[in-house]
């Protein structure tokens, strides 16, 4: 196993070999959802309160983006570099890279599904740490 996180009465595990993504029952025993995990060496997933599973891979910087209630496919990008950490909040993720804190909004649309990536502002070179307050969270669209 490579990570874990409980949210919305469910544990969303990232498994490493092969690369997938797990929904588990809230205790654990069941597995009642799979699906592809990112490409590359999986690193991290994290669960949005917009209803977003994001995993990672730390080495090729792929992202895939699922439902978390029934990890239906939404998305996947890569940002071509190495993604070191990260938190959903609502509908974007927040990653730190060595080229500084990033930003991803993926909409889904009738048209189809948009993935922009952006710098935060003032904050380049490398990061390694980040947290999220759920209780404190501003979505910045």
């Amino acid at each position: 196993m490579t990570g874990a996180v409980s949210i919305f009465n469910a544990l969303y595990v990232l498994a490493a070999d092969p690369a997938q993504v797990l929904l588990m029952s809230p205790n654990g025993a069941e597995i009642m959802a799979s699906a592809q995990g990112p490409t590359g060496t999986p690193s991290g997933i994290t669960v949005g309160s917009g209803g977003r599973v994001w995993a990672w891979s730390q080495d090729t910087g792929n992202v895939r983006v699922f439902d978390s209630k029934t990890l239906s496919f939404i998305a996947e990008f890569s940002v071509n570099e190495g993604i070191f950490n990260a938190v959903a909040v609502g509908n974007e993720l927040y990653f730190t890279t060595d080229q500084g804190l990033k930003v991803a909004h993926t909409d889904v649309e009738k048209t189809g599904v948009m993935t922009t990536v952006e710098t935060v502002t003032g904050i380049d070179g490398s990061t390694y740490g980040l947290a999220a307050d759920p209780a404190r969270h501003r979505s910045r669209r």
